[in-house]
């Protein structure tokens, strides 16, 4: 047998999609069963789409800053977005902040704000600092 080799069998679990396990017969493969201060998750498939991972992250309330499967990273103060598709993009900050500003462009993107949109070329990486004015005084001007 190839798999899968766990399924659920807990009748309180809230079943959310099937596998086909042996001769055509489906058993519960994903499923969420909540407690009283944490909530589990349990998928039997490997490589879970990134669209599903999303799903569950904000489900779980975790900050998004988009859903257009762009590369991210993100610090308190910086946000690197990598594309391949490139396009217009909205991105939400989890706070608001003093400006946005693209520090390969050199370029202030927006002020006083906790969201941003950019359009962002095909196959390129940006990177923006987030926070206080103040700050981008000390940047070299070269």
């Amino acid at each position: 047998m190839l798999g899968p080799v766990f399924h659920l069998e807990d009748p309180e679990a809230e079943v959310l999609g099937e596998v086909v396990y042996s001769l055509g017969r489906c058993v519960p493969g994903m499923g969420v069963k909540r407690f009283d201060d944490w909530t589990s998750v349990y998928i039997a498939a490997p490589n879970i789409p990134a669209p599903v991972l999303r799903g569950l992250a904000r489900f779980a309330g975790v900050h998004l800053y988009n859903d257009a499967g762009d590369v991210l990273y993100a610090t308190s103060q910086l946000l690197s977005v990598h594309t391949m598709a490139g396009g217009d993009r909205t991105f939400a900050l989890p706070k608001e902040v003093e400006v946005v500003y693209d520090l390969f462009e050199k370029r202030t993107v927006a002020k006083h704000t906790d969201q941003f949109e950019v359009n962002l070329p095909p196959r390129s990486t940006t990177l923006y600092y987030t926070g206080a004015s103040e700050l981008l005084t000390r940047l070299p001007t070269a």
